[in-house]
């Protein structure tokens, strides 16, 4: 017996509809489980950046250097902590305003995030106007032309301040090499003296754990 395109169309139609539907509830489903992903993935990097500069935050900084230096000791390397302290900050802050003062650390970061290309490298704001760099496996040489680099470019900005370094915004810099042993607490606390060292002598210098490679 041979079925009329009308009774096909009504024996077949809520097949159709069905597997429609099916198909729909299924594309909301995806979509649905897509948009928690990227929720999460924003609420992560919000959890671990730095309003402001962009940089990764203090959290991402402390996290990322236990797995730079688990890393390194697995692999018999080293690595770089650069801790960086805008001069006179809060006499450039006084001066210009707190709004300027958030442009020059902005640009200060800038700087960081091109020195930081490297997968494993890392740049932070770990403080008001500190910031820090992880450089993964990276020789002495080449760790004092990243440290030169930085220098320039900050000085490149040109960024005036009256009661700075030779009239603009400069940096005190500490840089500190992971020891075969060390633990972040301690690498960290040897950057922040080096920083201070730097400070103590007349700012906008890098101080050294060694001066030969």
């Amino acid at each position: 017996m041979q079925l009329s395109k009308i009774e096909i169309f009504h024996r077949t139609w809520p097949l159709v509809v069905a597997t429609g539907m099916g198909a729909l509830t299924h594309y909301h489903l995806q979509l649905s489980k897509f948009n928690q992903f990227l929720l999460h993935r924003q609420m992560d990097w919000l959890a671990h950046s730095d309003g402001l500069t962009n940089l990764n935050n203090r959290r991402a900084f402390n996290e990322h250097l236990s797995k730079c230096l688990a890393l390194a000791k697995r692999d018999n390397l080293q690595i770089a902590l650069v801790l960086l302290d805008v001069d006179y900050f809060k006499r450039f802050n006084d001066c210009y305003g707190h709004e300027a003062g958030d442009q020059a650390l902005i640009s200060i970061a800038k700087v960081l995030q091109d020195v930081s290309v490297r997968e494993l490298d890392m740049a932070a704001r770990t403080g008001g106007e500190e910031m820090a760099l992880i450089l993964h496996d990276i020789n002495f040489i080449s760790l004092k032309e990243t440290i030169s680099q930085i220098s320039k470019s900050i000085s490149d900005l040109k960024i005036p301040h009256e009661y700075g370094v030779n009239g603009q915004i400069s940096v005190s810099v500490g840089v500190a090499t992971s020891l075969k042993n060390d633990n972040p607490k301690d690498l960290y606390i040897r950057a922040d003296r080096l920083l201070y060292a730097s400070k103590n002598s007349g700012r906008a210098r890098a101080t050294y754990e060694f001066d030969n490679p």
